[in-house]
């Protein structure tokens, strides 16, 4: 007896994102696009752990500066550090932008980068791109299935 597997039955259900009079079905994100999120993401907290390390280090620097000791070394180090910061950020920023671009091609519903940016805030492309991306399935730590509503909220799934 021959068994199948048929993923060609599994449909997700219907996830839309609106952006002023744009409406992006994000139902069927292809696996590649979903993982350049990861990457992203990935890449972003990279970048916050430069940021919060950028700060400790100008607050020592300043703190040696009130407590007269020796600031040897800090310049070069923050000059340095923040140099990466501001190239990572600007680099982060325009791959978001593409990928945005992307899952709106795959959508049917293609912009360009100018409408983008003109629509949307930072926060807003953030939020389509996480929204967009995420799995519709998550599974906790302790196997418990649940599916994503439009809404955000979980609720389980019956197994």
């Amino acid at each position: 007896m021959k068994k199948v597997l048929d993923l060609n039955n599994i449909i997700p259900d219907k996830r839309e994102v609106k952006i002023k009079d744009k409406v992006f079905d994000v139902s069927q994100i292809p696996v590649y696009v979903t993982l350049q999120a990861d990457v992203l993401l990935t890449q972003q907290e990279g970048l916050i752990d430069d940021q919060t390390e950028l700060q400790k280090l100008t607050q020592e620097y300043l703190d040696a500066l009130r407590n007269k000791k020796s600031t040897d070394g800090y310049e070069d180090k923050i000059s340095a550090l923040t140099s990466k910061v501001k190239a990572d950020a600007q680099s982060q920023f325009e791959q978001s932008l593409d990928l945005a671009l992307s899952v709106a091609e795959h959508c049917g519903t293609p912009v360009d980068k100018d409408w983008l940016l003109k629509n949307t805030n930072i926060e807003q492309l953030r939020a389509f791109l996480q929204f967009a991306t995420r799995h519709a399935v998550d599974v906790s730590d302790d196997g418990v299935i649940t599916t994503v509503q439009d809404d955000g909220d979980k609720k389980k799934a019956t197994k």
